[in-house]
């Protein structure tokens, strides 16, 4: 072989080197930026799924509250009828106590 040969088949063969190694690295680099969206979209999918579970567990909440608000405004309302007729028939029996008395007191 001539120097020139030689040099022009050192050139071709570090260009081949260097093509190798450049495609090894793409190679490398597409290999990570998948690994890099599976782990975002595993990520996401993890998110999603605890906020869904957030979410079932705060309507839950929210209803179990709404029954016992409801269950509650409604023993409210009985104890404030009770207490009503109550007090009415209060005044009833003072009423007639005193219309009563107050009768008795005019006859005489």
């Amino acid at each position: 072989m001539t120097s020139h040969q030689e040099k022009s088949y050192k050139a071709g063969e570090t260009r081949g080197k260097t093509q190798a190694a450049k495609d090894k690295t793409q190679g490398a680099g597409r290999s990570t930026q998948e690994k890099a969206h599976e782990t975002a979209q595993s990520a996401k999918d993890e998110t999603s799924q605890g906020a869904q579970t957030t979410q079932q567990k705060a309507q839950k909440s929210k209803d179990k509250t709404g029954s016992y608000m409801s269950e509650t405004g409604e023993a409210i309302k009985n104890k404030a009828q009770e207490a009503a007729e109550y007090t009415k028939e209060t005044a009833e029996a003072g009423k007639d106590k005193t219309g009563g008395f107050m009768g008795h007191m005019v006859s005489k």
